[in-house]
Parts: C-alpha cells; sequence; structure tokens
C-alpha cells in the first residue's frame, strides 16, 4: 500500500506521505503520489532553491527571474535534467511526457507559475506546514548534492527520520544509529540522543538553514 494519507499537514496537496523524512533518506519522496502532486514539488524544490542561493550566497543565474528573465522556465527544464540523472529520486512512471505536463504547469497562472518567485514563508502559508520547505531544501540537496548555501542537511535529516521513527523503531535498525559517534543500542538511548542533538541544534550553523 502507498505510503500516503488524504488528511495530512500539507493542504495543498491531494495526499501526504506518513514519514516524508523517512522517505527522502529512502530516495522515495516523490514517490507513491498522485502526478499533479510530484509536478508541484518538483516546481517548488527548484523555486525555493532559486531563492535559497539568491538569498544565502548571492548565486543568480542569468536566465532566472533573478536574473532578469521574465520566467524561470529554462532553468526549470535544466534543474528537471539533474533530477533525471539520479537514479530513483523519480516515480516509474515519469516520461518524456510527464516531463512536458510538469513544464506546462510551471507556465500556466496560478500558485506554481514559474514567472513568480517564493519565499519560506509563502510555502508554509499556501501547503499549512511548517516542515515543507524543510523536506523541499533536502529534496533539492539529494538533486545538487549540497544544501543551500553549501550547508550539509545529514545530520538534520537523520534527526527528523529518527522523530517520524519514534518508540516503534525495531532494534535492529536502532544497532545501526550513530550519534555524535556513539551507538544508540535501546529505545531509551536513541531517545537521549535526539534530545541531545535537539539541545546542539543552535550551535549547528549547517541546520540553521533547513527548518
Amino acid at each position: 500500500m502507498p505510503n500516503t494519507s488524504t488528511q495530512g499537514p500539507s493542504q495543498a496537496l491531494s495526499a501526504d506521505l506518513s514519514k516524508p523524512f523517512t522517505a527522502l533518506s529512502e530516495k522515495r519522496w516523490l514517490h507513491d503520489r498522485p502526478e499533479q502532486d510530484v509536478y508541484k514539488l518538483l516546481i517548488d524544490a527548484y523555486r525555493l532553491r532559486l531563492e535559497d542561493d539568491y538569498k544565502f550566497s548571492g548565486d543568480v543565474d542569468d536566465d532566472s527571474i533573478y536574473g532578469g528573465a521574465p520566467n524561470g522556465y529554462a532553468g526549470f527544464r535544466r534543474f528537471l535534467r539533474k533530477v533525471e540523472k539520479k537514479d530513483g529520486l523519480l516515480p516509474q512512471w515519469w516520461s518524456r511526457e510527464k516531463q512536458t505536463a510538469c513544464e506546462r504547469l510551471g507556465q500556466a497562472s496560478g500558485w506554481s507559475d514559474l514567472s513568480c518567485a517564493i519565499e519560506k514563508s509563502d510555502i508554509m502559508e499556501h501547503y499549512g506546514s511548517a516542515t515543507i520547505p524543510m523536506q523541499l531544501r533536502m529534496f533539492g540537496e539529494s538533486v545538487y548534492g549540497r544544501g543551500p548555501g553549501g550547508q550539509d542537511g545529514s545530520a538534520m535529516l537523520q534527526l527528523q527520520v529518527m522523530r517520524e521513527s519514534g518508540p516503534s523503531m525495531h532494534s535492529s535498525n536502532i544497532d545501526h544509529l550513530n550519534i555524535d559517534g556513539e551507538l544508540s543500542e535501546s529505545r531509551c538511548e536513541v531517545s537521549r540522543a535526539v534530545e541531545q542533538m535537539d539541545a546542539k541544534m543552535p550551535c549547528l550553523p549547517h541546520m540553521l538553514n533547513y527548518g
């Protein structure tokens, strides 16, 4: 059965993943979703990355709206080519026809219009979820190989996966978790490790732009 829920925090999606960060860690974040949701998330992952690169490092593509272009069509096509080169990120039904449909959504008026920029606050309001920006940024990192401003979001992703696993995490998986160099061998130790990482988060600048 698909790992989705029709009642979730993302009010702008027709279905939500019950464990989105686990799906990100398994490179299946776009899998088991309706086609229109996949198109929308791809567009927003690209647009948020443009905003982040401009805001955090000043990087601007000449053919983007940040570089003075009337729209982001060319840059989005480059982004899709990068996604396609990453094995497993796209669902199995993806094809040239689906790519065209995705691009058309970005060329239509409305939320997904690639002629418009978006910020983190816009995304949170539109989706009705505080974690969607983090998910989009982590997906972007899986595409580009680095996070916004060259940051590494792997520790934050590990933390979120642990939170999703919760007390039902199997002991066989617990033995493989390594937080700050110490193996967690019980549910209690995993809980303590999460609390310790939470306490250290303000001191970890490479995590700050993912929330």
